[in-house]
């Protein structure tokens, strides 16, 4: 065997060639990128850059001549050093600019109440007016605020500004528990859109906004590609003809997001908006079964794929059955065999995220709603935690019944689901999942991965059964309260193969804690010895 001489072989970091270290440098900017993690709990990432450039003078050099390190700008009230984003302005050249900032003292620094009173204008207005002479250069904008005052000011201050550049802008106002009183400042302050003074539309792609006070009959968002909108505040929502004249203005959009209460109900003199190309649906309307109805009839939406629909306490679950499978409300079910699917929303989509149906609604009502759904490869099912079987258990035996379908050779009888492949629930009980994952497999229609808070309930010959029958068996604890819909992202988790990097990051994405599967776990054979979160 040949001997290699390891010293005369070593490569010092002053000789690494310089192509490589741009490389290294580029890596270790992507993986700095600000999380959903670290901005829900106020962590920021590390100026990587300063370490880099302070190793060797090589790479000082190398580091201070690629611009793209010095794009991604990170401030947060807490910033010591105003005079590092001027030199990351002028580091990173003509190059575009991805701005994030946070100004969150009540929720992320535990400043004393007095602190408080400190006027919050001056450090803001000393930060904006850094950036806003490069604002040519903006490329994407995302603002964290938890002083109401503050996010007034940002606004007004954005209002007359052009940013021919920006793509993607995220405005949001963090409530706390020191928060101001929302009637009084309404009346101090006045709404502004940002970058609305000239009253010419923008190249946004992306919006995305949160309890934010706009003037909305001024707005100029146009063309987008992903709206989001959610408030909890009526008084400072958009009206549905402000949704819908975005939405008018905006074709070709694939993504839109909308948790509020709108003000007022349409009426007839709003057309049908066509949105072709729209295929991430998520909706929270806490009002009339009415108003749900009305809003789905204006939307044709042929290429949709996910939906997600946060329920309504309030609503019967049967009737939003009727308006979900284009039914008028109030369909009388009862001693119906079947009936020919209506077309609707359902029939293209590949995820769907709801609560589970009530389980004293005619069975013709709930067959005919899983009937709609043949394309469906994700289904997560909101079952409530405190009662995990009420609803959860009658839709398991549901997806287990054969349905009559009327197809152009005359009617014919598949298993409902017929595509699932990924089922996500919140909790459930070995007597209900087992039998229903053994109906699947006998049927010739397996489940491959499921998901669920699986730790308190489930006894372990289930476990090892599932561990030898499923691709997947995850444990998710809470994600009804910690997330939003994310059904785009189970749909990419479902069709990922396991052990990859993506795959690992969709699992943290949607808080999977940990994963069994046959490929990449051992279990001992004495259960005694198996981890404690595994008994």
């Amino acid at each position: 065997m040949m001997e290699v001489d390891v010293i005369s072989e070593a490569c010092y970091i002053s000789a690494m060639p310089v192509e490589v270290l741009c490389d290294i440098f580029r890596t270790l900017r992507d993986a700095h990128q600000l999380t959903e993690i670290d901005d829900t709990n106020g962590r920021y990432p590390n100026l990587y850059q300063i370490p880099i450039s302070h190793v060797c003078r090589h790479w000082r050099n190398i580091a201070l001549h690629l611009p793209e390190l010095w794009t991604s700008i990170v401030i947060h009230r807490g910033h010591k050093h105003l005079e590092r984003v001027d030199a990351f302005l002028q580091r990173s050249k003509s190059l575009p600019l991805d701005m994030v900032i946070r100004w969150c003292p009540r929720c992320y620094e535990n400043e004393d109440e007095e602190d408080l009173e400190l006027e919050p204008f001056i450090p803001m207005h000393c930060v904006m007016s850094i950036l806003i002479p490069h604002v040519h250069r903006w490329r994407s904008l995302d603002v964290g605020i938890d002083i109401w005052r503050t996010m007034a000011f940002l606004l007004e201050m954005l209002w007359p500004l052009r940013a021919p550049s920006l793509r993607r802008l995220r405005l949001v106002y963090i409530p706390s528990v020191l928060d101001e009183d929302f009637n009084v400042l309404g009346d101090e302050y006045n709404p502004f859109v940002p970058f609305g003074l000239s009253g010419v539309p923008m190249q946004l792609e992306e919006v995305s906004l949160e309890s934010v006070y706009l003037d909305w009959d001024q707005c100029v968002f146009a063309d987008l590609k992903s709206l989001t909108y959610s408030s909890s505040y009526e008084w400072i929502n958009p009206t549905m003809h402000h949704v819908f004249y975005i939405l008018v203005k905006s074709p070709g959009i694939t993504t839109f997001h909308l948790e509020a209460e709108l003000p007022d109900i349409m009426d007839d003199h709003i057309p049908v908006v066509e949105l072709r190309l729209l295929q991430d649906l998520e909706i929270w309307i806490p009002q009339t079964m009415l108003l749900l109805q009305i809003f789905l009839q204006h939307l044709n939406m042929p290429a949709l794929r996910s939906f997600s629909l946060q329920d309504n306490p309030g609503w019967s679950s049967g009737e939003l059955l009727d308006v979900l499978m284009g039914r008028e409300i109030g369909f009388d079910w009862e001693d119906i065999p079947s009936q020919l699917l209506r077309p609707s929303i359902l029939q293209t989509l590949l995820g769907l995220r709801i609560q589970c149906p009530n389980p004293t609604l005619p069975r013709a009502q709930r067959l005919a709603f899983w009937g709609h759904l043949q394309n469906l490869r994700v289904l997560v099912l909101d079952n409530n935690p405190l009662s995990p079987d009420a609803g959860l258990q009658t839709a398991l035996s549901d997806l287990l019944e054969n349905y009559p379908y009327q197809g152009n050779d005359g009617q014919t009888s598949s298993i409902l689901l017929p595509r699932l492949t990924s089922l996500i629930v919140m909790e459930s009980s070995s007597e209900s999942m087992r039998p229903f994952l053994e109906g699947r497999k006998n049927a010739g229609v397996p489940l491959k991965r499921i998901y669920a808070d699986f730790a308190a309930v489930y006894d372990h010959p289930d476990i090892l059964w599932m561990l030898d029958n499923l691709e997947v068996v995850g444990m998710v604890d809470g994600f009804q309260e910690a997330a939003k819909g994310n059904v785009e992202t189970w749909l990419a988790l479902d069709a990922e193969p396991i052990g990859t990097t993506r795959f690992q990051e969709l699992l943290a994405s949607v808080e999977c804690d940990m994963r069994f599967s046959q490929w990449n776990i051992e279990l001992p054979a004495d259960i005694t010895a198996w981890p404690t979160a595994y008994r």
